[in-house]
């Protein structure tokens, strides 16, 4: 897979945190970043997926179903 590089500024505090992960097992601070991004790529779609799920209930109640 190919990967692009991307400067980002953090807070010192989010600074401190990927240190932390870095020091607790993960390689980088890419590594860190990167599952970051996963798990809130995964919470997202779980969000849509309630969000559609909620919708559906809504219209069955609303034609009576």
């Amino acid at each position: 897979m190919a990967t692009d590089t991307l400067n980002i500024s953090l807070t010192s505090d989010l600074t401190a945190f990927i240190e932390e992960k870095k020091r607790s097992g993960y390689a980088s601070a890419s590594e860190v970043v990167r599952e970051s991004l996963r798990l809130m790529r995964e919470r997202d779609d779980q969000r849509a997926t309630l969000r559609a799920a909620i919708l559906a209930g809504r219209n069955d109640i609303a034609e009576g179903r």
